[in-house]
């Protein structure tokens, strides 16, 4: 069972318990899935909202939509 406790703040801490769940459970699907792991980049969701600017965050400081 994957260790770490998320408590919303995506600091380091949420990222990586986030990140053991996820590969946790595709390996269950896929075995020696995190074996083949040779390299690693992690983009927590508010990472991905900053750089969409069509996100509804990125909306709501752009002004007004054409």
């Amino acid at each position: 069972m994957p260790r770490g406790r998320i408590n919303g703040d995506w600091d380091p801490a949420d990222t990586a318990a986030m990140t053991e769940r996820i590969e946790t459970k595709i390996e269950e699907y896929a075995p020696g899935f995190t074996d083949r792991i040779t390299a690693r980049r992690v983009l927590t969701s508010p990472e991905l909202e900053r750089r969409d600017a069509t996100s509804s965050a990125a909306r709501s400081t752009a002004g007004p939509r054409a």
